[in-house]
């Protein structure tokens, strides 16, 4: 007999990514009753025990019927956070194989985590051409810098980490922008927001690190490789 299971491709919704509160996964309110059976979660929430991929336990919350369509899995925000899930990749919540045992949550990162569907294209304005001082400088257009922060936001893609919420209100707003694809010399190019995504100063540190630079996919997993060791 097959397990009960959602899948769900997260909206910025889901991860907290859209500031207006924090992560909540809405699920359909059929597939919801399907792997949380009724009375389960009325009308306040029912806490459930669940089980990682890493063998961690997470206490999540279940609430039924948030909307007319739709019921919610909230107090996700640190499993989120602990693997650095964001828009566009995907959870799975599978039901207890046999009585007694935990749920189950499983997640599959999107094949470019950096990138974001339906974003329109960044017409670029012209970067990368040298000017002498005491070494060359790439120019960047700060045009550039404000188009990527307003597709993407100011949290850093790769620890998801949010300067605000470490250092307070002096912080609030501030990030780097990478480049994915690096200035080259004498070849000025017009980047896409697909080109520039924003990274705290450390995880920006640690990119450069390598010539040509590590991939954010590459630096995500790195991040999760150290954090399921601790």
């Amino acid at each position: 007999m097959s397990v009960a299971r959602i899948t769900k491709r997260l909206s910025r919704t889901d991860t907290g990514e859209s500031s207006t509160h924090q992560a909540g996964v809405l699920v359909p309110v059929e597939d919801g009753r399907r792997i949380f059976p009724s009375p389960f979660g009325e009308p306040k929430g029912e806490w459930f025990n669940c089980k990682d991929q890493a063998g961690r336990m997470w206490r999540f919350k279940f609430q039924h019927k948030v909307k007319a369509s739709e019921s919610r899995i909230t107090y996700i925000t640190r499993y989120i956070q602990q693997y650095l899930i964001r828009s566009g990749d995907t959870i799975t919540i599978a039901a207890p194989v046999a009585a007694g045992d935990p749920y189950r949550i499983s997640f599959a990162p999107e094949a470019n985590t950096w990138q974001l569907d339906g974003e329109e294209k960044l017409e670029g304005h012209e970067e990368g051409s040298a000017r002498t001082i005491r070494v060359n400088h790439y120019e960047r257009d700060p045009r550039n810098r404000q188009a990527a922060i307003q597709a993407h936001g100011v949290r850093c893609f790769g620890c998801r980490l949010e300067m605000a919420e470490v250092y307070g209100q002096i912080a609030k707003g501030y990030i780097h922008v990478h480049h994915v694809k690096p200035l080259a010399a004498n070849n000025p190019t017009r980047p896409s927001v697909d080109d520039l995504v924003p990274l705290c100063p450390n995880c920006h540190a640690v990119v450069h690190l390598e010539d040509p630079p590590i991939s954010i996919n590459r630096l995500k997993a790195l991040i999760r490789q150290q954090r399921g060791t601790q």
